[in-house]
């Protein structure tokens, strides 16, 4: 939708400005998965880790991963079963 455009574009006007504030990147991760860009999620976490401080967010990221994981596990059970 257009908000989510409009969303996209604040964090990436902000990540532009400030490219270690790991609170957007996060905030964009988010958008990512929620806008079903899963593998610009998926992206954007490795390059997240990266960043000094990062482990300070495990806990965030790790559940965004797990959220990733089972939306990508519930596509796949259903591109198998509309193939069958």
């Amino acid at each position: 939708a257009a908000s989510d455009v409009y969303k996209r574009q604040l964090l990436d006007s902000a990540l532009e400005e400030f490219p270690g504030d790991l609170e957007s990147r996060l905030l964009l991760i988010s958008l990512l998965r929620l806008t079903k860009r899963y593998e610009d999620a998926l992206v954007e976490i490795t390059q997240f880790q990266k960043w000094d401080g990062a482990e300070k967010w495990d806990f965030e990221i790790t559940r965004e991963v797990e959220l990733l994981d089972r939306i990508l596990s519930k596509l796949e059970d259903s591109e198998i079963t509309q193939a069958a």
